[in-house]
């Protein structure tokens, strides 16, 4: 290669954190085994949360530290990297679920669950990431409208669903996610977005859309939706 890495070198530029739940922010201690501090970005309640309640950014901080950078809300920004220098993507995020993770029940109000807007400056193309939305609301319709793909929440398909597996008494609604199917569900909104192509995601294992061949996945399909797999990848 050209310009070849150092033994702890890394491809990543820059990292975008939707929430601050302990399973989606875990990753990060790996960057504990870099050389420099990688710019983190997430809304200013998550990086709080990460510094004092779920504290990664001080355990990174005795090795290379993360560089913890604001998301406003609802004002695009050009993500850079750990030099400033532009990565040609924008990223526009807005509140979608605003309940405190389960380790920070007693945080005040704030913004702990963002769906992202993010646009490639190059060739125009456009993604919505919305791993967490409590309804398909004006907001999500906001960041999903013309969209080239839409990655959504899918992670329950009913409201009882950990119930009825004998996991959780909690509901999806109560953990901030929307059901896919039942009334009121996001699999009959989604279609009505606009986005060019929609991907569930984030789909937990107890979900039945996993299952192919069953009802819920024929239903999810026959909305011109897909369940989304281990190594998709997309071009934009």
């Amino acid at each position: 290669a050209l310009w070849p890495r150092g033994v702890r070198g890394t491809p990543l530029a820059a990292v975008v954190c939707t929430d601050g739940e302990i399973d989606h922010t875990l990753g990060l201690m790996l960057l504990r085994e870099h050389t420099m501090k990688i710019p983190v970005y997430a809304p200013a309640d998550v990086i709080s949360l990460l510094t004092d309640q779920w504290p990664l950014f001080r355990a990174l901080s005795a090795y290379a530290g993360a560089d913890a950078r604001s998301l406003p809300d609802g004002a695009p920004i050009a993500l850079a990297d750990v030099a400033g220098q532009p990565l040609g993507i924008s990223c526009t995020a807005l509140g979608v679920a605003r309940r405190p993770p389960r380790y920070a029940r007693g945080a005040p109000a704030g913004t702990f669950d963002v769906g992202l807007r993010l646009a490639d400056e190059r060739t125009g193309g456009t993604l919505s990431y919305i791993p967490t939305a409590a309804a398909v609301d004006a907001v999500v319709e906001r960041l999903a409208a013309g969209a080239d793909l839409l990655l959504f929440d899918g992670t329950f398909w009913s409201d009882g669903e950990l119930r009825s597996a004998g996991v959780d008494a909690v509901t999806a609604r109560e953990m901030g996610h929307v059901p896919v199917g039942g009334a009121g569900g996001s699999l009959g909104a989604l279609p009505r977005l606009g986005a060019k192509r929609t991907v569930l995601v984030h789909i937990n294992n107890t979900n039945p859309i996993l299952c192919r061949g069953s009802a819920e996945r024929a239903q999810v399909e026959a909305a011109g939706i897909e369940v989304g797999d281990d190594g998709m990848a997309f071009e934009l």
